[in-house]
């Protein structure tokens, strides 16, 4: 009985050291690896150095979930956000600092440039005038959903120069229309500077080969919704395609306008039964 026992000690060691082991495994595997570079901001310190966002860590008290409009899930803004991106190949990475709130959004960005903590500019959202009178309250997780922080700023070339601008996610609507502020960069002043029109285009996509921008729009029903389309020439946006769906429990009509001799012109218009 005793040698029988012996092997059975001998048998419960083993698998506890294959356990350890496998263990030890799993966590070198799968922890995330160590940050490469730390950028401190403050009492916050965010990763990595390489393009994009991150937000930072939130140093205070009090519980998320308390907050009068926080949904299971939402992302904690309160720590603010920093991104670092690099605007054109010539210039140094430019940081972007958010600002967190105690309400869970963000509001002031500070801009710097390089390894440098002087700011070079401050952009106020809360000062851009709403053209729909709503104001603004702030880049909050629910307006933006379902898109994610990461959204919020990915740098575009809007005026083909070479130099990226600024696309600030603000607002995303329950039909998938969003709506930036939009910041196009001056390299003789160094500065990012408001444009209406760009601002007012809602989703966007750009085609830097052709110069050309699409805005798309969707109504409250899936079959109404339509494109713009806007060519780049001469430091101007000008409209040269439009396709606009419309559409009742009947019929659904999809109309196509493009720019001939200087106006928009109906080209071609198609009528189906709804739903086909």
């Amino acid at each position: 009985m005793r040698k029988h026992g012996s092997v059975e000690v001998v048998a419960l060691i083993t698998v506890a050291i294959f356990f350890a082991a496998g263990a030890v495994w799993y966590y070198e595997t799968h922890s995330a690896p160590a940050p490469i570079t730390q950028i401190t901001s403050g009492s916050n310190t965010a990763v990595p150095q390489s393009q994009g966002c991150t937000l930072l860590p939130y140093t205070g008290t009090s519980s998320l979930s308390q907050l009068p409009y926080y949904v299971a899930g939402d992302p904690d803004f309160r720590g603010g956000m920093v991104c670092h991106f690099i605007i054109n190949s010539k210039l140094p990475t430019f940081t972007f600092h958010f600002k967190g709130e105690p309400d869970n959004t963000m509001g002031l960005i500070t801009i710097t440039e390089g390894t440098g903590t002087q700011v070079i500019q401050t952009i106020d959202p809360s000062s851009i005038k709403d053209p729909n009178g709503s104001g603004w309250d702030g880049f909050d997780p629910n307006a933006i959903a379902p898109e994610t922080y990461q959204d919020i700023l990915v740098p575009v070339d809007a005026n083909f120069d070479g130099y990226e601008d600024l696309p600030l996610l603000v607002e995303c609507g329950a039909t998938g229309n969003c709506s930036y502020d939009f910041y196009i960069y001056d390299p003789a002043t160094n500065q990012f500077v408001y444009n209406d029109f760009l601002s007012g285009l809602g989703t966007f996509s750009i085609d830097s080969s052709t110069q050309e921008i699409d805005a798309t729009w969707a109504g409250g029903s899936y079959c109404d919704g339509g494109m713009d389309t806007y060519k780049y020439y001469n430091a101007t946006y000008t409209l040269i395609q439009e396709t606009d769906s419309n559409c009742d429990d009947v019929s659904t009509t999809v109309s196509t306008y493009e720019l001939r001799n200087g106006k928009m012109q109906l080209i071609n218009a198609t009528t189906t039964p709804t739903g086909t």
